[in-house]
């Protein structure tokens, strides 16, 4: 929706200054593990964001095997979120106590890759290297689809549901915070625009 754009991005740039603060990601090579979530049901991807129940429609998408989020994706690898019957996903009660609920889905397994000159591929860790999220407006396409009995989740379990996989990409914002230091060294968290000056010199000038 146009009218949440200005929030869609401010959200996108503030995951990414996250990011950028990580130590983790000091390093170019550092590339996070898999991340899992449900494709359909309670708090899943489609519930999110309908375009996802079209990843393997052929026509049905613009482009087949490929899904641009409006919303953050949620994802985790914890062995807590995997059962015999699939993912499951983390509920708070009343109290805030946390609960553990199974979905009857396909799991989306999100690999991700060292960024490129294309933009970015991995995920944003949060509070854990369990759990992490995806921007708004990434591009998440399609690899490959394990069936049944041929993968095997963080923890050893055997999950009894398809697999797909998949890989993201999302361009850093060019006005994005923290994008330039100031003389002095001094991190700045706010817009550079730069600019190129250009004058004539007078014809008749002295």
């Amino acid at each position: 929706d146009a009218a949440y754009a200005a929030s869609t991005h401010a959200l996108a740039d503030a995951l990414l200054l996250n990011r950028r603060r990580s130590p983790a990601y000091s390093s170019a090579a550092f590339v996070p593990a898999p991340m899992y979530v449900h494709l359909v049901g309670q708090c899943s991807l489609t519930q999110d964001e309908p375009a996802w129940a079209d990843l393997e429609v052929a026509g049905g998408a613009p482009f087949y095997g490929m899904v641009t989020a409006s919303t953050v994706v949620e994802c985790s690898r914890e062995a807590r979120s995997f059962h015999r019957a699939g993912y499951c996903h983390r509920a708070f009660d009343v109290d805030g106590n946390v609960a553990y609920v199974c979905e009857d889905s396909d799991v989306v397994c999100i690999e991700s890759e060292a960024d490129d000159e294309v933009g970015g591929h991995s995920c944003i860790l949060m509070d854990s290297d369990e759990r992490g999220v995806f921007p708004p407006l990434t591009c998440f396409t399609l690899k490959e689809v394990k069936l049944q009995g041929e993968w095997t989740a963080p923890g050893g379990v055997l999950v009894e549901q398809r697999l797909l996989v998949v890989k993201a990409t999302y361009l850093p914002r060019a006005h994005a915070a923290c994008e330039w230091t100031a003389p002095g060294g001094v991190l700045v968290e706010q817009r550079l625009l730069v600019v190129k000056a250009t004058y004539l010199p007078r014809a008749h000038a002295a």
